[in-house]
């Protein structure tokens, strides 16, 4: 029962997270965008105000303006479905059917505002003179924004120190009149150990030699084994994968472009070697934003890119792919949601909506390689040159159909640019008829931004002004012989003016065509200096005969782009199939020379407000205030991992302790703003986050800090004191039982079973793979396993602090009725001479006689039923 209360009150908490993710990152922006402008503090059109808790749930007259869990009895959603009987809002359009779904999402699922908190951060942030955020100040203020400071160990007399970490708990037991429990016995020790530093059992045999050995450094010398292990790597590179959103697919469906991810593999395998090597957590963090620029000589190093990388794809929508590395890099790293600052400052925290948009800038200007550079070879040379002949195959067909498709596409629009500028205006209104058909209407659309576009231009400006003029046929003549138009637009002006002394200017179809026919005419005489104006028409920006081979694809119509669309699936499909496909880095690189943004007002990137130079955010008072050069990518790294941070050191240390003991000593590891848990040991974080920059950022030290002490080796049966005082053991006087993530209970079956591969790294495997760890399994976006769904493990859309615990019957059935674990269960058995063998080998111990006694019998008729037996038990799946 006190299992099931706690996975209830967990699921509850993941549950709360997803809502408010939910409507900080949906709903909030939405109302922002098409609501805000008229329903605010200031404008509260028809009574409404829609930025506030109070006036969101407030009933007018004609009921509530939203009913929590009630969509179709929420006045919001009647006036947004457009109904010619009543209010329709907002006026200037109807809601998109995806908008709207997501505020009857947002309602249906009880409405979440954070109304108390948003209530309290109205005094808001200290400010400058100017009114801007006084970071200094605001710093004083929160406990994560302060440096970190580095408090002098406690002497406790009489405690039980093993490390610095158990002073600090000590002090805070005893201040509670509790002590600290036991150690727990060896084979305790050693299972904990080998769980929570490999995720694999230990087995028998190391369980009976680490209880003989009686050395006071028995178990210096277990974790420091357990940290040189290559799985030791393969266990923590799956809690950062959490973090960083990893998936091998792109999340986003359509039959001609490829769903794959042929190297994210890569970035995994990159992550787990970088944790074998200790690779200083400055240095980690360092690569996965800005290695390209950092090493630019060390291709190997660029598979760190992942993390910006294989995030989910949003097709057309580049603000969304820039929203989410904003919110990987800052949850990830800092443990700070700036990307809630999107459409406003932030509610809560000091980061205001310039500090999105200087982000933003730092990631527009960056671009993801569409194909990295080779980090590696196959160690099969037939293999190789059999997918080199392969990749060859496809890879011509692919550039020969995309080729044809380019030169027929330029032939295309240069040769008729009269009838395309035609159909152009007419679609954009400039006039009533002379709709051409027989142009592709994907490369009409194309023309129509150039019509909008190039009013800059000398020729733009003449056309523009003579669309302007009502009396067309005799106002154009009047105006063309009076103004003295120059030498860029003579040959265009001399052209129009024929065309109305011989009255054939009537229409600005006339005027049109007359653009089109002398562009056309200018690309057919490359020689004729007299129309080199009218021949550059065709390289303006916006101009469909501008596009490249790689960028056309959009203005053609499907019957043409279809195959190369197919033809390029094929070659990426190949690359990600392939076993003997070389590894690539999924790289990502510099954007020019990068370019800063303006604030999107509202987060709509149609009003543009004051300019937001590339810089890190403002709360960490680190870096440059300006990037002059580059993404700024590298200024943004330096600034995340200097030691000055007062967030970075503390945030990793804190995602540590939460792995080893099940919840961190801030409970909400991906937010430690105003919003989040404030430390429980706010002493304990601020000395090891110091002793951890200090000590070069090594990781593994900061594991031996940590599992070496007291605290961690202790038992984990509470006292009747602790469990009266401190019944959640946020002052840690005993162990926490903890339950095992999918990962390491599938592993640990495959172990037992002597069916797991030691091989280390390489390309993912269907999760029916009953060979590699779980840390290889595919991980799709667009159909995760069901079976990883049932045991909690978190969407790779976003990124995810930690996992949810819940105890739902499909978990109980799986162990029951899968034929996956019939067929594990079989091998363990087929190991396993007798009963006791079997006993050995799955739980680490001697039988006992009440197990022999039950399970004898069974064992006799069935043995593979016995070892199914004993892999489902809580021993197999909970760690004391």
């Amino acid at each position: 029962m006190r299992t099931l209360l706690l996975s209830c009150a967990l699921c509850a908490t993941a549950a709360a997270d997803d809502r408010a993710d939910f409507f900080e990152t949906k709903v909030r922006p939405l109302l922002a965008a098409h609501c805000q402008d008229c329903h605010n503090a200031d404008a509260q059109e028809g009574g409404v105000r829609l930025d506030r808790a109070s006036g969101v749930f407030a009933d007018l007259g004609d009921g509530p303006v939203v009913a929590k869990g009630d969509a179709d009895g929420s006045r919001l959603m009647e006036v947004v479905a457009y109904d010619p009987a009543d209010i329709q809002m907002p006026p200037d359009g109807k809601l998109s059917e995806a908008d709207a779904g997501v505020l009857r999402k947002w309602i249906a699922d009880g409405a979440y505002w954070p109304e108390e908190a948003e209530e309290a951060a109205e005094e808001g942030w200290p400010r400058t003179p100017e009114g801007t955020i006084d970071f200094a100040a605001a710093a004083e203020k929160h406990w994560a924004y302060r440096p970190v400071a580095d408090p002098s160990v406690p002497d406790v007399p009489g405690a039980e120190v093993r490390t610095s970490v158990d002073a600090f708990i000590a002090e805070r037991l005893r201040n509670a009149g509790l002590e600290q429990n036991p150690l727990a016995d060896r084979r305790t020790i050693i299972r904990r150990l080998s769980f929570d530093l490999i995720g694999l059992p230990p087995t028998f045999e190391e369980v009976r030699a680490f209880e003989a050995d009686e050395s006071p450094e028995a178990v210096e010398k277990l974790v420091d084994r357990l940290l040189t292990d290559p799985r030791y790597g393969e266990r923590w590179a799956r809690h950062w994968l959490d973090v960083a959103r990893y998936a091998d697919t792109t999340g986003y469906r359509t039959a001609n472009k490829t769903r794959e991810y042929p190297y994210a593999y890569t970035f995994r395998d990159w992550v787990v070697a970088s944790l074998n090597e200790d690779l200083p957590y400055d240095e980690f963090v360092k690569r996965q934003i800005a290695a390209d620029v950092l090493y630019p000589d060390d291709p190997a190093s660029h598979a760190a890119l992942g993390l910006l990388s294989v995030g989910p794809v949003f097709t057309d929508n580049p603000e969304e792919q820039i929203n989410d590395r904003i919110d990987v890099v800052t949850r990830g790293f800092l443990a700070t949601t700036v990307a809630c600052a999107r459409c406003h400052d932030h509610k809560f925290d000091p980061v205001p909506t310039r500090d999105f948009y200087s982000l933003y800038g730092v990631f527009w200007s960056t671009e993801v390689d569409d194909l990295g550079p080779v980090i590696g070879e196959s160690p099969d040379p037939a293999g190789s040159k059999a997918y080199a002949e392969e990749l060859a195959k496809r890879q011509g067909e692919a550039d020969r159909l995309r080729d044809e498709a380019y030169a027929a596409f330029q032939t295309e629009h240069r040769t008729r640019t009269a009838d395309y500028l035609v159909a152009a205006a007419a679609a954009e209104g400039f006039l009533s008829e002379g709709s051409t058909e027989g142009v592709e209407a994907r490369g009409v659309r194309g023309w129509q931004s150039f019509l909008k576009n190039f009013k800059g231009h000398p020729v733009g400006r003449v056309w523009h002004e003579l669309k302007s003029l009502k009396d067309l046929p005799n106002e154009a003549a009047a105006k063309l012989q009076e103004v003295p138009y120059g030498p860029p637009t003579r040959a265009y002006v001399d052209r129009l003016r024929a065309a109305a002394a011989a009255g054939d200017l009537k229409t600005m179809a006339d005027v049109t065509r007359i653009l089109g026919d002398l562009m056309s005419e200018a690309d057919a005489k490359p020689d004729d200096p007299s129309l080199e104006w009218s021949r550059k028409l065709f390289t303006l920006g916006p101009a469909p005969t501008n596009r490249t081979r790689d960028n056309f694809l959009g203005l053609v119509s499907r019957k043409v782009g279809d195959p190369i669309l197919q033809a390029d699936k094929k070659v990426n499909d190949l690359r990600a199939s392939h076993p003997h496909a070389p590894p690539r880095a999924m790289s990502v690189s510099e954007k020019g020379n990068g370019t800063d943004v303006q604030v999107f007002v509202r987060g709509n990137s149609g009003r543009r407000g004051e300019a937001a130079p590339r810089r890190a955010p403002q709360i960490l008072r680190l870096g440059p205030d300006r990037v002059t050069e580059g993404s700024g990518r590298r200024e943004l790294a330096e600034a995340i991992a200097h030691p000055d941070n007062p967030l970075t050191a503390r945030v990793l240390v804190n995602r540590l302790w939460q792995h080893h003991f099940g919840r961190g000593l801030v409970e909400t590891a991906s937010d430690f703003g105003t919003q989040g848990e404030p430390p429980s040991h706010p002493e304990l974080l601020d000395h090891l986050a110091a002793e951890f920059v200090r000590g070069g950022w090594s990781v593994k030290d900061l594991h031996r800090r940590i599992v070496l002490s007291h605290t961690f080796l202790q038992g984990s049966r509470p006292s009747a004191e602790a469990a009266a005082r401190d019944p959640e053991n946020r002052l840690l006087s005993h162990q926490n039982r903890r339950r095992l993530e999918f990962e390491p209970m599938r592993d640990a079956m495959l172990s037992v079973a002597g069916l797991l591969d030691a091989a280390v790294g390489g390309k993912p495997v269907p999760v029916d793979d009953l060979s590699r760890r779980s840390i290889y399994l595919k991980v799709d976006r667009d159909n995760p396993p069901a079976l990883t769904q049932t045991f909690d493990v978190p969407s790779a859309d976003v990124t995810s602090p930690g996992r949810a615990e819940t105890t739902v019957p499909q978990q109980a059935l799986f162990h029951l009725n899968d034929a996956k674990v019939r067929r594990v269960a079989e091998a363990a058995a087929g190991k396993s001479p007798d009963l006791a063998a079997l006993v050995r080998r799955v739980l680490t111990r001697e039988p006992t006689d009440a197990e022999r006694s039950l399970l004898g019998p069974v064992f006799a008729d069935d043995p593979a039923a016995a070892a199914q037996i004993l892999l489902m038990s809580n021993e197999f799946a909970f760690v004391d």
